[in-house]
């Protein structure tokens, strides 16, 4: 797959990324001593940031998918994201954090088959209803891997 105008990374580099990035979160959520622990500078436990960002590659991998654009009201993207990261938390209702360790990796992998797998050019919704490309989502994607990895670590 030819990397898309403008890009700096071929599709293939971005979802190696995410799978291994995808690895250390799930070897990081087995680390954690106390998963109710707020993950800052969010406000969410340890276990709901992993809910999260398990949450957020299936939400993806169904967004591409289906081709469906959340409908989240004319309001900027920053609070379509908010809006959209409380419904997925409200419907997502894992919260066992082993349970959780265990699905990053698979999810992950699911969202690199699916969103690879889409032309180039092609626009897939994320869930706040912006349009990226197959090569963005996956570096959205890895970027939840990186932000909230960190935010769990610290």
């Amino acid at each position: 797959m030819p990397p898309s105008p403008g890009s700096t990374t071929e599709p293939r580099t971005t979802a190696r990324a995410l799978l291994d990035a995808a690895g250390r979160t799930a070897s990081l959520l087995t680390a954690v001593a106390d998963p109710a622990r707020i993950a800052p500078p969010t406000t969410w436990t340890i276990t709901e940031t992993a809910a999260h960002i398990v949450a957020e590659l299936g939400t993806h991998a169904d967004l591409a998918e289906s081709g469906r654009v959340p409908q989240l009201g004319e309001v900027s993207a920053a609070r379509r994201g908010r809006r959209a990261n409380a419904e997925q938390l409200g419907a997502f209702a894992e919260r066992d954090l082993a349970t959780l360790a265990a699905q990053v990796v698979p999810a992950a992998a699911h969202a690199v088959d699916v969103i690879g797998s889409l032309p180039a050019g092609q626009l897939i919704p994320s869930s706040n209803a912006l349009m990226r490309t197959p090569e963005q989502t996956l570096a959205l994607l890895l970027g939840e891997q990186l932000v909230h990895g960190h935010d769990i670590a610290h």
